[in-house]
């Protein structure tokens, strides 16, 4: 990938930062044990994301997939946490 490829990488991880502020507003109304563990999911996957920032600086791909294969491990679960808090039949 060329420089300006890996500046628009970064600009998305800026913008995918503000994923755990969503996944907080959206932990909120589920009961204050669910609502701590999406904000220590939330908070993992700030932390991923500003360190993916560090590879994509310097054009280490390697080690960029490596942290983004944690940052999908941490969306995963996520989305497994609310899917298995909900209480919505899994047939809809």
């Amino acid at each position: 990938m060329d420089t300006t490829e890996w500046n628009n990488v970064r600009t998305y991880l800026r913008k995918f930062y503000s994923v755990g502020d969503d996944m907080v507003a959206l932990g909120k109304g589920r009961g204050k044990e669910s609502k701590q563990a999406v904000e220590a999911i939330a908070k993992s996957l700030r932390k991923t994301v500003k360190d993916m920032d560090k590879p994509a600086a310097v054009k280490d791909w390697e080690a960029f997939l490596v942290a983004h294969a944690a940052a999908t491990t941490l969306v995963d679960d996520f989305f497994g946490y609310l899917k298995s808090s909900s209480d919505i039949p899994d047939e809809l």
